[in-house]
């Protein structure tokens, strides 16, 4: 930037003593200009050192005949450039002047604001500003989906935490039907174990049982060919006096001999049946 410079300096106006309150009940003399100082004249030669083009923006100013007055005097000092070096060229000759350029930059002695030609226009701030609006309208008609999403994850939440409660009852209903079980299993293997225990017994018991009927069959045909002897001796000596004792002992043993083959033959189908059962 150009470095700032003071004003030209002009002598002070004369004042005129204005009457005005005091403490003493009597006028005190206020000071007021009587004249203002001559406004320096800038030509726009003058104003252009390095060969730019500039102009005063009160030269620029059209309108009503009421208000352009006003605002030229508001502008009197503001020069307008075409770039900003020119700027800086007339700040730094006439630093009493504020240069504006075509990019909006503004540039004066004692401040700088930088300027865009690309400022938004009206139309494109409304257009922001609706688009904002319906960005705000569609976030809260987001907001309140997503109410009611967490209301009904909410409702899901408290069911599923019902549902989870009622499953582990289940789950602890089972484990004791399981134990149930278990113990039943236990009972029915020592059941088994020993049936398997009783089966083995039964099998020695049949098998001595069968060895026994035909121990008691070989006794059986042995005693009915003595029986089929002592009738065929008795017979060929009939008028001999038979031995009775003989003849009794031997049907003795005769019916001792099928009692036990009756005997042998019951155990056997009594075992044979218990181990079906088994």
């Amino acid at each position: 930037q150009g470095t700032s410079a003071h004003p030209p300096h002009h002598e002070a106006a004369p004042h005129v003593a204005l009457p005005g309150p005091s403490t003493d009940g009597g006028g005190a003399a206020e000071a007021v200009p009587a004249t203002r100082a001559p406004e320096p004249v800038h030509t726009v030669q003058a104003l252009a050192p390095t060969g730019g083009s500039a102009a005063h923006v009160a030269d620029l100013v059209s309108g009503p005949v009421e208000l352009v007055a006003a605002v030229r005097r508001l502008v009197r000092d503001m020069v307008v450039v075409a770039t900003l070096e020119d700027a800086e060229d007339l700040v730094a000759a006439h630093p009493e002047l504020t240069a504006v350029t075509g990019e909006g930059d503004l540039l004066s002695a004692h401040f700088a604001h930088g300027g865009s030609a690309g400022a938004p226009s009206l139309l494109e701030v409304q257009a922001s500003v609706d688009e904002a609006a319906a960005e705000l309208a569609g976030l809260a008609v987001r907001c309140t989906e997503l109410a009611e999403a967490q209301r009904l994850a909410a409702g899901r939440r408290t069911e599923s935490a019902a549902l989870v409660e009622e499953l582990g009852e289940r789950r602890r209903a089972a484990e004791r039907e399981r134990a149930g079980v278990a113990q039943q299993l236990g009972r029915l293997a020592g059941q088994a174990r020993g049936a398997a225990g009783e089966a083995e017994r039964m099998d020695a018991s049949a098998a001595r049982a069968q060895e026994a009927l035909e121990r008691a069959t070989e006794e059986a045909e042995e005693l009915a060919e003595r029986l089929l002897v002592a009738e065929e001796a008795a017979g060929d000596g009939a008028d001999d006096e038979p031995d009775t004792g003989v003849r009794d002992r031997l049907a003795a043993d005769g019916a001792n001999a099928r009692q036990t083959e009756m005997e042998a033959r019951l155990q056997v189908r009594t075992h044979e049946e218990r181990v079906k059962a088994l």
